[in-house]
């Protein structure tokens, strides 16, 4: 499947409240979890930026679990 997206919607990833360049990384198609068939957007990652969003979220977690 060929995601209707141009290399121009990259708009690197969000992290901790704003985004970071992807310099390196692959494409990934980010699909509708409602409709699989249904891609919505691309975006570029690698293992660096996953780690930390994986980390950001760690640190917001505790607070947001408070969150009524």
């Amino acid at each position: 499947m060929t995601p209707p997206f141009p290399e121009e919607t990259f708009r690197g990833a969000y992290i901790q409240g704003g985004f970071r360049s992807v310099a390196r990384g692959r494409p990934l198609t980010i699909l509708d979890p409602g409709d699989l068939d249904r891609p919505v957007g691309r975006f570029r990652s690698n293992p660096s930026l996953v780690d930390d969003a994986v980390g950001a979220a760690r640190r917001a977690f505790p607070r947001w679990r408070s969150l009524p």
